[in-house]
């Protein structure tokens, strides 16, 4: 019989063992689920914040403790229930982008995810998205509930004389908690990081639209254009995730320039240039303002390039091939909208992935705008590149890369590198090159004074740095790929005779470092024109250039 009994005491402790380890861990999984996803991933997380979290977290647990006491245990399980809800779906963003990138999620990337509209999430679905994923995000999210339903029905029963003690508890705990730095819980509570830095980019990206949209142009002061002519034509080509280590004039293996390699003698190649970031928002948001990593603020007091253009009497195009979903569903939209002309040819924008046209078409709509105007213009085309999935970035004729010859080493169990989307990339990077090829010829035929620059938003790691690792673009991942771009220069003949001391400049600038968070200043050099604004010294091509610190996310960039 006593034998029973210590059976029967041992079973109850151990029952209450088990209640009480469970509800800690739901207890930290309220506040900081994130870190128990990065452990299981094997993801570095600073031992500060894990110690950081325990006040808060065993405070909660007592407090769950004491509330166990009072109410029945399904009304318990529920308020368990709600507090886990609550948490958990808070941070599914945060949950998505560590499944994926093997990271937790930052401003920028929270940033690209408000200027996301529903074909891009059906790009990243249809490229990030498979069996192995979508069955992670299952277990992550669903585990917490497993712990909750594994909670065994335990309440400790309270004694008349321990009421006085408790109260005092609770409402001392309570005073404690309300003692927090404010500061302390934004950045150590994951929801709540979360929320306000959703909230902080909701609120730039109002800032940044509403600056651009009411700019006046009074600081611009005057804008001294210095040509002889004024039918000057500038073109600007934005590409979209090229990866320069993937483009044969850079040394890539492959022939992926066959049609600018024809022309190779009357173009300028860059070969050290980066962009600011590894997404299109915040990497435009620079390239096209006079902001830059020492400036950031720039970019709501002075406008865009637009505005400048138009501002010493350039009529101004945007011709693009990218997604429009609504007038400012990104920051850039908002440059765009104060061109003169805006022309769209994707009206797809709510298909996943499809656009009407290739970036072909492009060309025959810079062939209108030459034709039909004159004067000075400056002119934006925006190419839908390389930006996945890139097999549907090229017509079937571009289908040139095939063999998996060249992809001998890849693991077919690598995660989401295959065959089919190394040789798809490239594909796309010799299809933007004819793309380039066929710009500069149309201007060559209409003789235009002027040149075309053409360099890409930011670069993309598609197995440039392992073959069996797919990395995409990502911001808190930042490989080298991701902001290596291609930075080719063409310029007319008139323009040449106009500019022979500039032709010597730039010849010999094309071996320099530089990072287009500064190329503004590199169009207006380029353009002939003078500003209070215009630094010579953040020009690539001008002889006061002067070298500046170079980022890739957190890290110096050094070639």
């Amino acid at each position: 019989m006593h034998g029973q009994e210590l059976k029967e005491k041992s079973k109850s402790m151990k029952k209450v063992l088990f209640y009480y380890v469970l509800l800690f861990i739901i207890s930290y999984s309220v506040f900081d689920y994130t870190t128990i996803i990065c452990l299981f991933f094997n993801i570095q997380v600073e031992f500060s914040h894990i110690t950081s979290l325990l006040i808060p977290i065993i405070c909660l647990y007592i407090f769950l403790i004491i509330i166990s006491c009072f109410v029945k245990y399904k009304v318990f399980k529920f308020i368990l229930l709600l507090l886990l809800s609550v948490s958990i779906f808070s941070i599914i963003p945060e949950i998505i982008h560590i499944v994926v990138f093997n990271k937790p999620i930052d401003y920028i990337s929270l940033m690209t995810l408000v200027d996301t509209n529903k074909s891009e999430a059906g790009d990243f679905i249809q490229t990030y998205g498979n069996f192995t994923t979508y069955l992670k995000l299952f277990f992550i999210i669903i585990c917490p509930y497993i712990v909750l339903l594994l909670l065994p029905e335990y309440k400790r029963k309270i004694k008349i004389y321990s009421w006085k003690f408790i109260l005092v508890f609770v409402v001392t705990l309570t005073a404690f908690i309300l003692t927090f730095p404010r500061d302390y819980v934004q950045r150590e509570l994951k929801p709540v990081f979360i929320y306000k830095t959703y909230q902080q980019v909701i609120k730039d990206k109002k800032l940044f639209i509403e600056s651009i949209t009411n700019n006046k142009y009074e600081d611009y002061g005057d804008i001294i254009v210095n040509s002889i002519s004024d039918n000057n034509t500038y073109v600007l080509v934005i590409g979209e995730s090229s990866d320069r280590n993937r483009n044969s004039l850079y040394g890539y293996e492959r022939n992926t320039a066959a049609y600018l390699s024809k022309i190779k003698n009357e173009i300028y190649i860059f070969d050290d240039v980066i962009s600011p970031h590894a997404h299109t928002s915040p990497s435009l948001e620079k390239v096209l303002t006079f902001a830059d990593f020492q400036n950031e603020d720039f970019k709501y007091k002075y406008g865009s390039i637009i505005d400048f253009f138009k501002s010493a009497g350039f009529k101004t195009f945007w011709l693009s091939n990218q997604y429009k979903y609504g007038d400012y569903d990104a920051g850039y939209t908002a440059i765009a909208n104060a061109a003169d002309e805006k022309v769209y040819i994707n009206t797809n924008s709510w298909q996943s992935h499809k656009t009407n046209y290739y970036d072909e078409k492009l060309v025959e709509k810079l062939a209108l705008v030459l034709k039909n105007t004159n004067g000075n213009r400056f002119i934006i085309v925006h190419l839908f590149g390389s930006h996945s999935p890139y097999a549907k970035r090229y017509p079937k004729e571009f289908n040139i890369y095939k063999s998996n010859v060249f992809l001998k080493n890849i693991n077919p169990n690598s995660k989401y590198a295959n065959e089919a989307n190394y040789n798809a990339y490239d594909n796309s990077i010799l299809y933007t090159d004819y793309v380039l090829y066929k710009i500069i010829t149309l201007l060559k035929q209409e003789n235009i004074n002027g040149y075309m620059l053409y360099f890409s938003d930011h670069g993309e790691d598609a197995g440039t740095t392992d073959k069996n690792i797919f990395h995409g673009h990502n911001e808190s991942i930042s490989t080298k790929p991701m902001y290596e771009i291609p930075f080719i220069l063409w310029l007319s003949e008139k323009y040449k005779k106009e500019n022979k001391e500039k032709i010597n400049y730039i010849q010999n600038s094309i071996h320099r470092p530089y990072q287009t968070d500064r190329v503004i200043h590199t169009v207006i050099d380029l353009s002939n024109m003078d500003n209070k604004l215009f630094k010579p010294e953040d020009s690539i091509i001008n002889k006061k250039f002067q070298q500046q610190k170079r980022y890739y996310g957190s890290k110096e960039y050094k070639k």
